[in-house]
């Protein structure tokens, strides 16, 4: 018995720790969906959608493992413009060497402790005095067709449990692992489907007064039987959600991944 106890903790040390310190650099990421575009290869119908801005807060970073240990957390936020190319540095931290693969972090509304990633001044000023989590402006094309929205959300969302692969830390060493946002996600047709589709045509239908922008305020007006009667969009057992602009918000706390494609759970 003796023996096998002394086996187990040799391969928690293994796994957890190995008596010395590394460092954990942690990184936000918008793929080149944001950086580039969603080509209109990657949407059913057709639409091409490119950003021209797209602001989140996050932080809130916590550290543990799959053998159940518990690592240091960083508490403050950073505003970024995930437009600007590259992973951006959201915290680098000392943590005790080992295998921290289940990691938790939050996109959270700004306010006056929020710091300033790499976002402008003038962008992080507007997030806090508006109190955003998230802001995205842009454009979609399609057949000489455009469509613009500027869309502003206050959402709290925390992003548990995040799988990563990266986050391996070696004495004197630095690891590194992402926290990768995945804008296709607020164009979803289903709130719980893993096969859901990337569409815009409903969302380019709601601009009823054809300015050609599309506001919050019009995607809550497709509601009721409109809304009810959507060919492909699902809500699954979120009943509550019953127009576009609920869809679209609820949406926008879906985005959080790990290192690209690495699963976290959400926490609403």
């Amino acid at each position: 018995m003796r023996k096998i106890m002394l086996l187990g903790t040799l391969f928690f040390l293994g796994v957890v720790g190995c008596g010395g310190d590394g460092k954990l650099a942690v990184s936000v990421w918008g793929e080149a969906f944001i950086e580039e575009k969603i080509p209109a290869t990657e949407v059913v119908d057709g639409w091409e959608i490119e950003f021209t801005k797209f602001l989140v807060v996050v932080g809130g970073i916590e550290t543990g493992s799959a053998a159940g240990a518990t690592g240091p957390s960083v508490a403050g936020f950073k505003v970024f413009n995930l437009r600007e190319k590259g992973e951006q540095l959201l915290s680098e931290f000392v943590i005790p060497s080992g295998t921290w693969d289940r990691l938790a972090y939050s996109v959270s509304p700004a306010n006056a402790e929020t710091q300033v990633g790499n976002a402008s001044a003038e962008d992080a000023k507007m997030m806090k005095d508006a109190g955003y989590s998230i802001y995205l402006e842009g454009t979609a094309r399609k057949d000489g067709q455009s469509k613009t929205f500027a869309w502003g959300f206050k959402t709290n969302t925390q992003y548990t449990g995040c799988k990563s692969e990266r986050a391996v830390v070696q004495v004197g060493a630095t690891a590194k692992t992402q926290l990768t946002i995945h804008a296709d996600h607020f164009f979803y047709d289903d709130l719980e489907d893993p096969d859901a589709k990337v569409r815009f045509q409903t969302i380019a239908d709601a601009d009823k007064d054809n300015d050609g922008k599309i506001t919050l305020e019009e995607l809550a007006a497709v509601n009721g039987a409109d809304f009810a009667g959507l060919a492909h969009y699902g809500v699954g057992r979120f009943a509550e959600v019953k127009d576009l602009r609920a869809f679209v918000e609820h949406l926008s706390r879906t985005l959080g991944h790990i290192d690209g494609e690495g699963h976290c759970d959400v926490k609403l």
